[in-house]
């Protein structure tokens, strides 16, 4: 029972950040429609909560996200799931500080990786069926906006989110290693 309570608030929270997303693409001017609400989200997510809700988050993100992408189904969800284990090995194996510059680092990396892994596989696509309409240098333009955009929301989320949820303060953290 637990764990389709969990499976379904992970689903009910993508459909929350999948609504976001298609908000922000309507309602923002273009530089800032290109940020990736579900990802930096889920980024955040994999800090605050852990590896295995974020994982969780995702798959179930990643595929209403492709309920409404243009591009190939598949090619969305894969990248979105590849990019976060990428960023949780970073954050478990080499980065295990939570600090601000980290988080902006890992963040650029997780979203650089979700581009490159969606324009591989765009390319793959391209050089399969003869398309090349996928491939240009608008894709490149919106993926660093996107990039950027979506690193500096998932720092600003990491930097507010600190000072409410005592696991991310540094200080609160000190203390504790004081007293054992």
């Amino acid at each position: 029972m637990q764990k389709f309570v969990n499976f379904a608030s992970s689903l009910g929270l993508a459909a929350a950040l999948i609504f976001l997303q298609l908000l922000a693409l309507s309602i923002l001017p273009y530089p800032f429609n290109q940020l990736k609400l579900p990802l930096a989200i889920v980024l955040w997510f994999l800090v605050v909560v852990g590896s295995r809700g974020a994982l969780l988050l995702s798959l179930a993100a990643g595929f209403l996200l492709e309920l409404f992408s243009v591009t190939p189904f598949g090619f969305g969800l894969a990248a979105f799931c590849i990019s976060i284990v990428i960023v949780q090995f970073l954050f478990s194996r080499i980065f295990t500080n939570r600090s601000v510059p980290l988080i902006f680092l890992n963040s650029l990396i997780g979203v650089s990786v979700y581009h490159l892994l969606l324009f591989f596989c765009l390319a793959v696509y391209a050089w399969i069926t003869g398309e090349t309409n996928w491939l240009g240098l608008i894709f490149l333009k919106n993926a660093a906006w996107s990039i950027f955009l979506s690193a500096i929301f998932t720092t600003l989320l990491y930097v507010i989110s600190r000072l409410f949820v005592r696991r991310l303060n540094p200080r609160f953290v000190s203390r504790q290693t004081r007293l054992l």
